[in-house]
């Protein structure tokens, strides 16, 4: 009698494990910070479910559990992002610590221009993720790696108070080693743009003169070409 309740508790426990619903991973997601997963479907382990970003849909992600870093006290899964906008596949890790890894595809001007319409600024082109990671800390960026890269074109901007626009060569973000960026012209060595998420929760961007110059708004002055002419923080944590 003891030995049927013990293989009928441990059959119990491999459905409950084997099982597990989707809704567990929307969970462990919420507690990393921004995002959320609705309309999930699936187990924990193999699924489906709309991720969105700050309460705004990126697309149809899709994750399988890679078992072996259970054996190596991790969480961590291969996910696939799609839209029509976007296809990414990346490592995500949530436990022990929630991490970003190896994240390669391509992602649509249309996607990334709705984050930047409360700033007035649009672009075109397609930009291109090459092994972007990212560390989270507290359910926000700690460092990051890797390169983001725009094929460059038109571009429309506010400054002033005044609209304008000009084409800008093709470009690539440089991240880390810790929660920063660094932008440069493709080939080129001077920076057009540093980023910086900093300890108190503020985004601070930083324009140097030589961005000023290729958007024909050269900055007065006698500033050298590398130098930050233009700085704007925001508040995003």
């Amino acid at each position: 009698m003891r030995n049927k309740f013990l293989i009928g508790a441990v059959i119990f426990l491999t459905l409950l494990i084997t099982q597990a619903p989707a809704g567990i991973l929307r969970w462990l997601i919420e507690q990393s910070g921004q995002a959320t997963l609705i309309g999930t479907n699936g187990t924990l382990w193999q699924g489906q479910g709309q991720l969105l970003v700050a309460r705004q849909p990126v697309g149809i992600v899709r994750w399988d559990l890679q078992g072996v870093t259970i054996l190596q006290g991790k969480l961590s899964y291969h996910v696939e992002l799609e839209s029509s906008e976007q296809n990414l596949t990346t490592s995500l890790q949530l436990l022990p610590d929630t991490g970003i890894q190896a994240t390669n595809g391509t992602v649509a001007a249309e996607a990334v221009n709705r984050w930047l319409a409360p700033y007035n600024i649009r672009l075109s082109g397609q930009f291109t993720l090459t092994d972007v990671a990212l560390q989270f800390k507290g359910g926000r960026p700690d460092s990051a790696g890797g390169d983001l890269h725009w094929e460059g074109g038109p571009v429309t901007y506010q400054l002033a108070g005044e609209i304008s626009s000009g084409i800008l060569p093709e470009m690539t973000a440089v991240l880390g080693p810790g929660a920063e960026a660094v932008v440069f012209a493709a080939g080129g060595q001077t920076p057009l743009l540093q980023a910086q998420l900093q300890d108190d929760g503020f985004a601070k961007v930083g324009v140097t003169k030589l961005l000023t110059k290729m958007l024909n708004r050269p900055w007065p002055g006698s500033d050298a070409d590398h130098e930050v002419v233009l700085e704007v923080e925001e508040q995003v944590f």
